[in-house]
């Protein structure tokens, strides 16, 4: 399991975080959700060019392609203004520290990386720009312009989840919609078809904008991406002014003694953007059904919504009886599809506030325990509560 920790990182003051496969983090805007998922990110990633750096070194082929520049990283991560010289961040694998972060310099632990080992990973994120996406993709030129990093790479993974196959509809299930592509005056257009009714993507709501991209990228990299060829194309690049037979045959003796494994990481902010409660509840069942597909992806995602968290306790609470008592699964698998069951065991669910991340899981009643949430509801019905005094004092008056 890896887990990362944190000290002096824009809000957060201090946290230690484990990474399961399903993370989500809640709290108020500004508490730092993002900052925390943009981090994780970033430190996965570079893990990721490390397993590569790793892998030619013990393949005897020399590469200076891979290095580490922290003012980078920020930038492209958006967290320059958040990564600062008393910051301290360190990220662990089973345990043992790969990467450190202190004193605005990045540390690499290239010598704790098993050199038979090879890690072959994938980040997708999902920033909250995404809503942004059918405008742009609404004109010939709109992919052409210049974007940061992470509305970039949604771009990308976008056109690489349609032109998949030959499919020019897919089903979005949340909403029970179909998004359309067709190619017209030369470039591929986005429709969205609610029943017999077809609207051009940009025109269509910010909930379908939404739901469409999420599910559609989401489900093309759970389903479909292609580890094996993304390992040759990248160490194709990585390689292109070392190639010889020499170093090939290089490649292929340090294959043979290795074992690879794979690992895919999807990031989301916001699901739930611009959703009704009951939609809120079919995204959290959707994004729960990711972890039984092929690629087996870790989610992880930042939300505000306490109906987010009640639908992932009807999943976990529904798995939990399911163990108690197997008899029962047939009647619970015709409420709740099976896919869709969250396990405990692979949970973490995080409550940011005022600098510090609490883990909120109640391990007696294995469930999420929603008391911080709900607290919120309690403000906002303090001012019924005194409205209605007020009137009822009235009476007497």
């Amino acid at each position: 399991m890896q887990k990362v920790l944190i000290k002096n990182l824009g809000p957060i003051k201090n946290a230690e975080i484990s990474i399961k496969p399903f993370v989500v983090f809640i709290g108020r805007s500004g508490s730092g959700k993002s900052v925390v998922m943009r981090t994780i990110s970033m430190l996965k990633w570079v893990y990721k060019k490390m397993q590569y750096k790793a892998f030619l070194k013990n393949s005897k082929i020399k590469n200076n392609a891979i290095r580490f520049n922290l003012t980078r990283l920020r930038k492209d991560s958006m967290l320059d203004d958040f990564i600062k010289p008393d910051t301290y961040i360190e990220f662990f694998d089973n345990d043992i520290s790969m990467i450190k972060i202190e004193n605005l310099k990045i540390k690499p632990n290239y010598k704790s990386i098993t050199s038979k080992n090879f890690i072959n990973s994938k980040i997708v994120f999902l920033n909250d720009s995404r809503v942004a996406l059918p405008e742009i993709l609404s004109s010939a030129g709109g992919r052409k312009a210049k974007f940061s990093y992470y509305t970039s790479d949604i771009i990308d993974n976008f056109y690489q989840a349609t032109n998949y196959s030959d499919l020019n509809e897919f089903k979005i299930s949340t909403l029970n919609i179909n998004l359309l592509t067709r190619k017209k005056d030369g470039y591929k257009q986005f429709f969205i078809k609610k029943d017999n009714d077809i609207v051009k993507f940009d025109s269509s709501s910010s909930g379908e904008k939404n739901v469409s991209i999420i599910e559609l990228i989401a489900n093309f990299y759970a389903k479909n991406y292609d580890f094996s060829e993304s390992f040759t194309k990248n160490l194709i690049e990585l390689i292109t002014n070392n190639i010889d037979i020499k170093n090939i045959e290089n490649i292929k003796n340090h294959m043979k003694k290795s074992s690879f494994s794979n690992s895919l990481d999807i990031f989301i902010e916001e699901p739930e953007a611009n959703l009704f409660p009951i939609d809120q509840k079919n995204m959290a069942y959707f994004l729960s059904s990711l972890g039984e597909c092929r690629n087996k992806p870790n989610v992880i995602f930042s939300t505000h919504s306490p109906y987010i968290l009640t639908a992932l306790n009807n999943l976990i609470y529904a798995k939990n009886i399911i163990k108690e008592k197997p008899k029962l699964k047939n009647e619970i698998c015709n409420i709740i599809d099976e896919n869709s069951l969250l396990d405990f065991n692979n949970l973490a669910v995080y409550y940011l506030d005022n600098g510090d991340i609490c883990d909120i899981l109640d391990y007696e009643t294995n469930l999420i325990n929603t008391e911080q949430i709900d607290k919120a509801s309690n403000i906002i019905l303090d001012d019924f509560d005194k409205i209605f005094n007020i009137q009822n004092a009235s009476k007497y008056e």
